[in-house]
């Protein structure tokens, strides 16, 4: 072997094995920081930060964990880049903060998560981009935060998310399209916000869709068309609204719906066809 190629050959086993010494050592640092703070088991895959009156998320947060408990603080912000490349995290908790705003990017590079809570903040909107390219998450939580408008990709490229939260806001209406592509989707809880109205084509194209809450808004009129496309839908509640009447065609072609709520409004008149294919319907509440 050549001398030249021979000290080449030791010169990368020296490079290679400094920058291993140096990954570990930032880790063990990072666990060092973030447990001097919070409690954390060995090897930090549970790091517990519950009620510290924190203002800002910990840093940095060590690769190996995979639950990161983070409620009842007083954090306000994500900054950008500060909750990424975790590998491993598949739980998330930040309910019970004074979290404002979304940025687009805080959660990046997070390919295991599947649980990210976030009820009881003071969120105001979603901006486009604030979630996304999660590929394992299943649940999202946004349930009572301040929530006034969402807007189309908001919720995109999530293909395993099966319930979304977003009751107990103050959002108004449902633009057409902001659900779309997501295929897994089975739960949206939309219940005790400020909604009037129900647009064509704000829930389409969404197979695996079961379960609708609109419970205890302002819901004056549901449009023909509002429901299309659905043919996993089972229940729909609409209780608790000001609805007057039942337009033919608000319910049709939905092949799986046993179930509609619209007790507690204010229902004068019912057409003829306002409830027709609906081979699957067992229970129907208007009282």
């Amino acid at each position: 072997m050549p001398e030249n190629m021979f000290h080449y050959i030791v010169s990368y086993k020296q490079t290679f094995v400094l920058m291993l010494y140096t990954i570990l050592f930032l880790e063990v640092h990072a666990v060092e920081d973030i447990c001097n703070k919070c409690s954390c088991n060995i090897p930090a895959t549970v790091v517990n930060c519950r009620g510290l009156g924190l203002s800002s998320i910990p840093q940095p947060i060590p690769t190996t964990v995979e639950g990161l408990y983070l409620s009842r603080n007083k954090i306000t912000t994500i900054p950008q880049g500060c909750i990424q490349n975790l590998p491993r995290l598949i739980y998330l908790d930040l309910s019970r903060n004074n979290i404002t705003t979304i940025p687009q990017g805080s959660f990046q590079n997070l390919p295991s998560l599947q649980r990210l809570i976030l009820w009881s903040n003071q969120i105001t909107t979603i901006p486009q981009g604030s979630f996304q390219n999660l590929p394992s998450l299943k649940r999202l939580s946004l349930t009572g935060n301040k929530i006034t408008t969402i807007t189309q990709g908001s919720f995109q490229n999530l293909p395993s998310l099966n319930f979304l939260g977003l009751g107990e806001n103050q959002i108004t209406t449902i633009p057409p399209g902001v659900f779309e592509n997501l295929p897994s989707l089975q739960k949206i809880f939309l219940n005790e916000n400020k909604i009037t109205t129900i647009q064509q084509g704000s829930f389409q194209n969404l197979p695996s869709l079961s379960f609708l809450n609109f419970w205890y808004n302002q819901i004056t009129t549901i449009q023909q068309g509002s429901f299309q496309n659905l043919p996993s839908l089972q229940e729909i509640g609409l209780t608790g609204n000001k609805i007057t009447t039942i337009p033919q065609g608000s319910f049709q072609n939905l092949p799986s719906l046993e179930e509609i709520d619209l007790s507690v409004n204010k229902i004068r008149t019912i057409p003829q066809g306002s409830f027709q294919n609906l081979p699957s319907l067992q229970r129907l509440y208007v009282a």
